[in-house]
């Protein structure tokens, strides 16, 4: 695949060359997962998404109990790169029977170069909880 990047939680964007171990990234703070009781949590999905058509919303690996996320995809044709919005979200339902919510987004910027490592870590980035509607838009 020309220009495939692989996209390795720590977020690690990588071309052509071996990706890390896939580290777990830190949650960004503001939506109080520790509060809710096991079973909510179990019911939790978190989602990464990169605009620009590189990524659409994928499900990743979510440890609601070090609150950390981890992923491993692989990017198709990235072209020249650039800058691009990366965007975590997490959901959740009350049951297993009931519809999935939007909880929380954060996004952060990132700049895609092929060839090269570019790390997403949403550093300083707190989930945003009052843009979310009722539909998760």
């Amino acid at each position: 695949m020309k220009n495939a990047t692989r996209f390795a939680a720590v977020l690690a964007l990588l071309s052509a060359c071996e990706p890390p171990d896939a580290a777990p990234l830190a949650l960004p703070a503001g939506l109080a997962i520790a509060d809710l009781d096991a079973d909510h949590r179990r019911l939790l999905r978190a989602t990464l998404a990169i605009d620009g058509g590189l990524l659409d919303e994928t499900t990743v690996v979510l440890d609601v109990d070090e609150e950390t996320v981890r992923a491993d995809v692989v990017l198709g044709n990235v072209g020249d790169g650039g800058a691009h919005k990366a965007t975590l979200r997490v959901y959740g339902r009350d049951s297993a029977d009931s519809d999935e919510v939007l909880l929380g987004f954060a996004t952060d910027d990132v700049t895609i170069t092929p060839a090269e490592a570019v790390y997403v870590d949403f550093k300083d980035r707190t989930f945003d909880i009052c843009g979310v509607g009722v539909d998760g838009a």
